[in-house]
């Protein structure tokens, strides 16, 4: 059998060289730790991640201060008992964000994009709902495997001078930045477009974890052997503190990578090559970046802000996971720097500057920290409305002087009135806070539904006098149990439960006034009403 000879000239093909890792780099920190999943998702990422890669949490004080005074016996303010639309907005919305029970993620983000665009209209104009970041990894990216519940960008007409603690931070846009053309950056001109802050509450990130490992059952059982091996891998997700989670770091780095990457081109595969050919990619210009993450607990009724300082050189890291960044600063610059701060929900009078205080003025602009903000008015729409209201609160509040045994005063404090001795609630006020329309609708729920379906109040009749509106219904019992189910979300703050108190003491005041036996009380729907200080109604 004849052989082929080999050719002399022929040369064999050679791989190309790899460079080895240097000592401390990403890779050689995988090799290191070569029985441990490490390179794994960011949802997966445990307290070993954040070891490893360097993370530093830092808890400060919390926040908790301005808060109003607490004088004994001084009267509510106008902001309790006759509350602002924007403070109505805010309580509705933070009392839902922390009632127990709801792990809708779109619910809380709703929520939370509502109670920061009223604390900070301009701030928080730019939002996102359900983000998906990219990790960039060498010359791969790995597309949308960080994901958030709201980011908000920086708005356009923010200039870059007016955050000075970020005159570092690269403000090149993100789509600036090819691969073809090099690393060179733009000029500084403003942080649009850019990544400020991002929220993710801290149920949605443990439900996320506890759906990660599926198990599909079989045709005649539930398969339990697997599925309590998949909770078993779910429970080892967990990080040991919940205010130290590891994947916020993954959050913390995906935002700062959009400052310095383009947006990678379209593709069908979750990870793929970035870089053009097989060159290596250019270094972007990296700066050190401060960014903001915010998250919330319902069990203490608490925001928190996290502030992370993201290094030049612990990006440079990602981006050549093969070397250690050269620099001066020491090895604390290769990782990241996380500072966290707690701040009370309530009382909401003060969340503003509370929050502010957290979040910092580079991102809600300038404010004075100590003078409160009480939403008492809401500007240019209510005009109209101030004269006639500011009457009706100074009457209000007269009623609370001691001795004050005037009648007319009596009968003048501002609604909703109830009084259990006749079965009677008027709600009563402007025309942009109590609508007739509220009044046609509880008589269409009575005659459309029997009160065993629908527990509706008994209506008694409306009117509008002076510019304000006048509703008149039946008590009904089950306001008490909603204060009930409200009463444990005020625990450990004993300002609202105090200033709930004093209400409810004034009205029990009410319940023992009364009324001159001559006048006619309502008692049908077509009786006519007398009142001293009302023209006739019906």
């Amino acid at each position: 059998m004849s052989s082929i000879a080999p050719n002399p000239n022929t040369k064999p093909s050679r791989k190309r060289a790899r460079r080895p890792a240097a000592k401390g780099s990403l890779l050689d920190l995988m090799h290191q730790h070569a029985g441990l999943s490490l390179f794994v998702r960011p949802i997966c990422w445990t307290d070993m991640h954040t070891q490893l890669l360097g993370a530093r949490f830092h808890k400060l004080p919390a926040c908790s201060e301005p808060v109003p005074p607490n004088i004994p016996g001084s009267p509510p303010s106008r902001g309790h008992m006759r509350p602002s639309k924007t403070i109505i907005t805010l309580s509705e919305a933070l009392t839902d964000l922390c009632l127990p029970g709801n792990t809708r993620p779109l619910f809380s983000s709703r929520g939370v994009q509502t109670i920061l665009r009223t604390l900070w209209p301009q701030a928080f104009s730019r939002s996102q709902l359900l983000p998906e970041m990219h990790l960039f990894f060498g010359d791969h990216v790995y597309r949308d495997v960080v994901r958030a519940q709201i980011m908000w960008d920086y708005p356009s007409t923010t200039p870059c001078s007016s955050y000075p603690s970020f005159q570092s931070v690269s403000t090149r846009p993100a789509d600036s930045f090819n691969p073809s053309q090099g690393a060179s950056s733009l000029p500084s001109t403003s942080l649009e477009h850019l990544p400020m802050l991002c929220y993710l509450g801290k149920e949605q990130l443990a439900a996320a974890r506890n759906s990660l490992f599926r198990v599909a059952s079989g045709p005649a059982s539930s398969n339990e052997p697997v599925r309590r091996l998949q909770q078993l891998r779910s429970k080892m997700l967990m990080p040991s503190d919940s205010d130290e989670d590891p994947h916020l770091v993954a959050m913390f780095l995906a935002m700062a990578q959009r400052h310095f990457y383009a947006a990678p081109p379209p593709s069908s595969r979750r990870n793929s090559q970035w870089s053009p050919g097989n060159k290596r990619p250019p270094c972007p210009n990296f700066r050190d970046v401060k960014l903001k993450i915010l998250t919330h607990e319902k069990e203490t009724a608490d925001f928190i802000v996290y502030t992370g300082y993201v290094s030049a050189r612990f990006l440079e890291r990602f981006h050549d996971p093969r070397k250690v960044p050269a620099g001066e600063e020491g090895p604390e610059s290769l990782g990241i720097n996380i500072e966290y701060t707690r701040v009370p929900i309530w009382p909401i009078l003060g969340l503003r500057e509370r929050l502010g205080k957290a979040m910092g003025e580079e991102i809600v602009g300038g404010f004075d920290p100590d003078q409160i903000e009480t939403w008492e008015e809401d500007g240019e729409a209510r005009v109209g409305e101030k004269r006639s209201r500011a009457a009706l609160a100074e009457v209000f509040n007269n009623s609370f002087e001691e001795g004050s045994e005037d009648e007319d005063v009596l009968h003048g404090k501002l609604g909703p009135t109830t009084s259990r001795r006749v079965n009677l609630a008027v709600t009563f006020g402007g025309p942009s806070w109590v609508r007739l329309e509220e009044a046609q609708t509880v008589r269409a729920i009575a005659r459309l539904f029997s009160p065993e379906d629908v527990a509706a109040p008994e209506l008694f009749g409306w009117r509008v006098d002076v510019g304000q509106s006048f509703i008149y219904v039946s008590l009904l019992e089950g306001l008490i149990l909603i204060l009930g189910e409200r009463w444990p979300l005020l625990k450990g703050v004993q300002y609202e439960r105090k200033s709930v108190c004093g209400q409810l003491s004034q009205v029990v005041t009410n319940q023992l006034i009364q009324a001159d036996h001559a006048d006619k009380g309502p008692g049908l729907t077509r009786k006519i009403f007398h009142h001293s200080l009302w023209s006739q109604g019906g």
